[in-house]
């Protein structure tokens, strides 16, 4: 199985505005970002507030890997100790391994990652965030062809 990871990131102005203000709430981003990042329980409002981030092109098409399963993709991307099974195609360098708010697509489905397991986006989204992702893929800086 294929799969495409999307990972969120601030933008430099929002991370100064916040970093400059003290609170995450100084910028749209920031407070999206902390929205996602920093839950600690719950995923009632993770689809709307993913979308709010993919609309402010918060979302970087981090990695292309095949495996086998979501949770192989994951352990991969955050370096686990083991054999994960996973075959990297396409790693971005510059950004951190999967976190609470990144997004995955594959198999069909589109999954947020959760503090504790995986958030589908509903359909409607989904297909959104596809479409979106389409164009994220042609813009991939730091490309490592050959993965990390």
């Amino acid at each position: 199985m294929l799969y495409h990871v999307y990972k969120l990131q601030m933008s430099d102005a929002a991370r100064e505005a916040m970093n400059e203000a003290g609170d995450w709430n100084a910028h749209r981003q920031s407070k999206v970002y902390a929205d996602l990042r920093h839950r600690l329980s719950g995923s009632d409002n993770m689809p709307y507030s993913v979308m709010s981030a993919a609309l402010m092109g918060m979302y970087h098409h981090g990695l292309t890997v095949r495996a086998d399963s979501i949770d192989a993709v994951f352990d991969y991307d955050n370096g686990a100790p083991f054999d994960t099974g996973a075959e990297p195609i396409y790693h971005c360098r510059g950004l951190p391994s999967m976190s609470v708010g990144d997004v995955i697509i594959g198999d069909g489905d589109v999954l947020i990652c959760a503090p504790m397991g995986w958030v589908a986006l509903p359909k409607e989204a989904a297909l959104g965030f596809a479409d979106m992702a389409k164009r994220i893929a042609c813009q991939r800086p730091n490309a490592l062809p050959d993965a990390a």
